[in-house]
């Protein structure tokens, strides 16, 4: 009785490993290069990557989708059922931490991720202008975006030499890719080529700013202008009318000799 029981166990665990191995007994689950689930891949620059998808486990053809973070990617048609293959080539900056998910179309939970981590030396640009010509005691903002992998170390120099931060002046303010430098109330030794310098294991990289400060602009007394004005309209307008009443006067002295002559002639 013992043994039966025993070789009917057996024969049922066979059985189940049959069934498990014809039709899957994990359900269909979806591999990018031969791994299931979450991945992260290196590359470097310029650099390119093939990502293979396969649908393991399935019972039927299955229909593959790739996104690129939130965007489908088109696939052809010879290029979606049960295997489906992405190439990115070449590799550029804007693909770095980007994540590809490929999933089934019918059930779309169903999926597996790569996110691309991409190495790439320090590229720099200016987000504000690059040549400024200011007055004294004004303050004035240099802006650098910089992107790098790994994350660059970023300094300021003046004139090739560290920049030495003088405090209630300087200041300086990393906000995720922007290394910014202001300065307040200018001085005339503040002239000079300032440097956003970005240092990374891959290389360093500058981006110049040029500083001119020019001498303080005194801007004129409003109240002497308006009152000097005053004093020239007012003068104007007596002159005008002196003017007129002289002009006046000598009409009538015309008039009156036209007339004595007139009579005399009568």
């Amino acid at each position: 009785m013992f043994l039966e029981r025993v070789w009917n166990i057996i024969v049922g665990l066979s059985l189940i490993a049959v069934l498990c191995f014809i039709h899957g007994c994990a359900g269909v689950y979806i591999t990018i290069n031969n791994i299931n689930g979450p991945q992260k891949l290196t590359r470097n620059i310029s650099d390119s990557i093939s990502l293979q998808c396969k649908a393991v486990n399935n019972t039927q053809s299955e229909k593959l989708v790739w996104f690129r973070g939130r965007s489908q990617v088109r696939l052809s048609s010879l290029n979606e059922v049960n295997t489906s293959t992405v190439c990115i080539d070449p590799l550029k900056e804007e693909d770095d931490q980007i994540v590809f998910s490929c999933r089934l179309k019918r059930k779309q939970n169903i999926n597996s991720t790569v996110a691309l981590d991409i190495l790439f030396a320090p590229i720099l640009s200016a987000d504000s202008d690059v040549y400024v010509d200011a007055s004294e005691e004004t303050d004035r903002t240099f802006t650098c975006n910089a992107k790098s992998n790994p994350q660059a170390i970023m300094v300021w120099y003046k004139d090739n030499r560290t920049l030495k931060l003088e405090s209630g002046r300087h200041s300086v303010n990393l906000d995720s890719n922007l290394f910014r430098l202001s300065i307040k109330m200018l001085l005339k030794t503040d002239n000079g080529t300032y440097s956003c310098v970005a240092i990374s294991p891959l290389g360093s990289k500058a981006l110049d700013f040029y500083l001119l400060v020019r001498d303080k602009v005194i801007p004129a007394p409003i109240e002497p202008i308006i009152a000097g004005s005053v004093v020239v309209l007012i003068t104007i307008i007596f002159a005008i009318a002196s003017r007129r009443q002289r002009i006046i006067e000598c009409c009538k002295g015309e008039s009156h000799s036209r007339r004595f002559t007139e009579s005399e002639i009568q």
